[in-house]
């Protein structure tokens, strides 16, 4: 700091009083330039001409950080726009100025790099606590150096580093501001990128009765359950005996499976089942709804170990315990049987939900003992993707 002082003393003193009302003109001629190696003083100048070898390393190094801070201090003292156009002849000049000013500007660029490119290769989540305020703090020192000019000369500034197609001012000016950008967009985008990976537990439950009580509230709603059996039956079986027999087809599902129906409420699924020629099928539900619903918890099914062939459920996202919802499946289901699950990926569920998904990988990584053989999109009475799982036919059974 002290250095940059001394430097800023020697400077011309007409230079640094540009914007004083007392040096302004009444015609304003080119302005000469700030950065011009006759303004500074002899003894900072470097040796050029005679014998350049004899310039030590030390004294070289001196020189230019004795002249870069001279340059950034008179460039603070002036008029922004002026600043700005000092900068651009740097760039079209044949000297080494432009050297000279970017050389304290190389370690913090290269910081800036370092801050983006290591903890994409390492410690990702690392970067935002400890070294990303350093590109936030580039991007601001761009942001104000634009602010502090007048309007219409950062506007004429900003197009005329557009129109120059024949210099590197425009170049300069992405080098300093695009990491900034990116590290925003980084900031913005992870969170949701996450997002994408996981899955999302709805609070409100402050105890298993209560999420039960909740799904009751559903299940036993008189309106729902009266159209659910009159004008939603035909429909909804129709469909549903549309999407087995596609399964059929795929040979996901044959006529001789054993196949459950998890959540299936009156039953409608399990009457497409037996509809299609899977005969051997049964639902299970909260409130049983006999004879093709059981009563059972979805989460603790009333069923022997390796009892199914073949299981389907559309109520995935009212799971509270998902792993527990998949463990149970994974426990009645035979090895080589097959999960057929409809989801919402792609709009969000309603009101009694207990989950959210936004893509099916929390799914794969649920069904740890399954392969994933079968994914499509469906138009599924609110839920919009297909997934089937099948079952290893070597695995270990845990009960959950």
């Amino acid at each position: 700091m002290a250095a940059t002082m001394a430097t800023m003393a020697v400077l011309n003193t007409k230079c640094l009083n540009l914007n004083s009302p007392k040096n302004k003109p009444s015609s304003i001629p080119k302005p000469t330039s700030l950065l011009s190696m006759q303004n500074l003083p002899k003894g900072l100048i470097m040796k050029t001409l005679s014998n350049p070898l004899e310039i030590s390393s030390s004294t070289s190094s001196l020189a230019g950080t004795a002249i870069a801070g001279a340059i950034f201090s008179t460039l603070s003292a002036c008029d922004p726009a002026f600043a700005a156009q000092q900068i651009a002849e740097l760039a079209e000049g044949a000297d080494n100025r432009g050297t000279a000013l970017l050389l304290p500007l190389i370690p913090a660029i290269a910081w800036v790099l370092y801050n983006i490119l290591q903890p994409a290769l390492n410690q990702i989540n690392r970067m935002r606590e400890t070294k990303g305020v350093i590109i936030g703090l580039g991007g601001l020192g761009a942001a104000g150096l634009m602010a502090m000019a007048p309007p219409q000369a950062s506007a004429g500034e900003i197009a005329a580093i557009a129109d120059a197609a024949s210099d590197n001012r425009g170049q300069l000016l992405l080098f300093v501001v695009v990491p900034a950008i990116l590290w925003v967009l980084y900031n913005i985008l992870q969170p949701a990128l996450n997002q994408i990976n996981r899955m999302r537990i709805r609070p409100g439950y402050t105890s298993y009765d209560a999420y039960i009580q909740r799904q009751l509230n559903k299940t036993l709603n008189p309106k729902l359950r009266q159209i659910w059996t009159t004008r939603d039956w035909d429909r909804k079986v129709h469909v549903f005996s549309s999407f087995f027999n596609d399964l059929k087809q795929k040979r996901l599902l044959s006529n001789q499976s054993k196949a459950l129906c998890i959540g299936a409420r009156v039953g409608q699924e399990v009457e497409a089942l037996r509809q299609v020629g899977v005969s051997d099928s049964v639902g299970i539900d909260l409130v049983p709804c006999p004879p093709l619903v059981v009563e059972g918890d979805f989460h603790h099914q009333p069923f022997d170990d390796e009892s199914f062939d073949f299981e389907f459920s559309n109520v995935f996202d009212h799971a509270l315990f998902p792993d527990k919802f998949v463990g149970e499946i994974e426990r009645t289901l035979k090895p080589g049987g097959v999960c057929v699950l409809h989801v919402a990926v792609f709009r969000r569920s309603d009101k009694y939900s207990a989950n959210d998904l936004y893509s099916v990988k929390p799914l794969v990584r649920l069904f740890k003992r399954f392969e994933m053989v079968h994914v499509r999109k469906v138009d599924g009475f609110g839920l919009d993707t297909e997934v089937a799982f099948r079952k290893n036919k070597k695995t270990v059974i845990q009960r959950s």
